[in-house]
């Protein structure tokens, strides 16, 4: 028997579902349960169902933000026209330090689940530092963006600033490249040799986002 679950009370909505919730139950607890069990499997659904159009708002305001007021040293462009998930960064060495005189490519790719996921982001030219691994991967190690330390607040624009700042000061205690690491601590002028001929080597003249390492067929 429906009792107060009559045809007279339809749940069109989730707040309709909460109010159904609390009326009482003659019949039993379990129409109740179900019904609460119901209300959470449709939030999570709808929250997911939202987040494509909420990501692909979110990265059109932070693109216009990042290509109206770049970050210091930076051209930020999208890498197709009409997909906002994938970025192509030049990124000017800074100054005073063993990167400056080169420009490097910087790939940024964003998730379907951002800002709840982390984007990831890898150097297209090679570049000779301790937290970016030493190949054509160009792997970055940035705490930000590990995924426990991730915060869907975070703007792109800080994470490239973060990335940016990398170059002016590498962490070698937090290293993708040991060798490296223990050469900037322990032989300073050896690591800048090594690391100002990489730029001559790779980072000279405009800044490009295809890898080298696969020959065009």
């Amino acid at each position: 028997h429906h009792g107060q679950f009559g045809n007279d009370i339809v749940a069109n909505t989730i707040t309709d579902l909460d109010t159904l919730i609390t009326l009482p139950c003659p019949s039993s607890a379990n129409s109740s349960s179900i019904l609460r069990s119901s209300t959470i499997q449709l939030r999570i659904h709808n929250q997911h169902a939202t987040s494509p159009i909420m990501s692909s708002k979110r990265i059109a305001k932070e693109l216009t933000e990042v290509t109206t007021t770049p970050p210091t040293g930076m051209t930020i462009t999208l890498a197709r026209d009409s997909d906002l998930h994938a970025w192509h960064v030049a990124l000017t060495g800074p100054e005073n330090t063993p990167y400056a005189g080169g420009t490097f490519a910087v790939l940024v790719d964003l998730p379907k689940d951002y800002p709840f996921k982390a984007p990831v982001v890898k150097f297209a030219t090679r570049i000779y530092h301790p937290n970016i691994t030493n190949d054509a991967n160009g792997n970055i190690c940035l705490g930000m963006l590990k995924s426990e330390n991730w915060k869907p607040a975070t703007k792109l624009a800080a994470v490239l600033e973060a990335v940016r700042s990398l170059l002016v000061e590498p962490l070698p205690d937090d290293p993708l490249e040991a060798r490296i690491a223990d050469e900037f601590k322990n032989n300073r002028a050896e690591f800048e040799k090594n690391a100002k001929q990489y730029v001559t080597r790779y980072a000279k003249g405009p800044a490009s986002f295809t890898t080298s390492e696969v020959p065009a067929k």
